[in-house]
């Protein structure tokens, strides 16, 4: 089998319905890389970010609590 390399950390500007994507258990274990993906930490990029309103993607997305992004 071939390893699966992807980073830890994604972020993007619909970081919250990708998330929502991957974490669905329908998918998240079909594939090593569907796998991979639901347990990735996934936030909505900075730009993006003040536009997105639901309470989930504040919680689940938010870029500045991401202990990954503050190196």
């Amino acid at each position: 089998m071939i390893p699966v390399l992807l980073p830890d950390t994604i972020c993007y500007d619909d970081a919250c319905h990708l998330k929502k994507f991957a974490l669905n258990p329908k998918r998240s274990d079909l594939t090593a890389t569907s796998k991979k993906m639901s347990q990735m930490h996934m936030v909505c990029d900075k730009f993006h970010f003040k536009n997105h309103v639901d309470a989930w993607c504040k919680k689940h997305c938010n870029p500045y609590t991401c202990a990954n992004l503050k190196v």
